[in-house]
């Protein structure tokens, strides 16, 4: 029972950053596009393409951190556990080649994660400063 509780408060806490990161996205389409309709196209597609890349990162982390518990708890089934698991066998499969496990614990998930971290950061500093 309090191994089910701290996964749910995980899935929980990654789940209610995720709902950030969308708005934060939506917010951020929306001044892409106040910004093409003022005619200022180098901000705009900074925007557009900036917000655009964040999202994709955050979708890339949610399925490496829904992953990892999907795995714990033996969940397979389902259209969105499909994905996220197509979604976090394409970001850890390139990397399990390069990191070995340490006796039975992959460390390939914990890797992905923070090298889409560093990657998220760097396209913050690279496209908002």
């Amino acid at each position: 029972p309090i191994l089910f509780l701290i996964l749910a408060i995980v899935v929980l806490a990654f789940g209610l950053h995720f709902l950030g990161d969308l708005h934060r996205a939506a917010i951020g389409f929306g001044m892409a596009a106040r910004f093409f309709a003022q005619g200022d196209l180098s901000f705009g597609a900074r925007y557009l393409i900036g917000h655009a890349l964040l999202l994709a990162l955050s979708v890339a982390m949610i399925c490496v951190i829904f992953g990892v518990v999907f795995s714990w708890i033996g969940l397979y089934r389902g259209r969105l556990v499909r994905f996220i698991w197509w979604g976090f066998e394409r970001i850890t499969a390139p990397l399990r080649r390069v990191v070995p496990p340490i006796g039975m614990f992959d460390l390939t998930p914990l890797v992905a994660y923070f090298a889409l971290l560093i990657l998220s950061w760097l396209v913050q500093v690279a496209f908002f400063g």
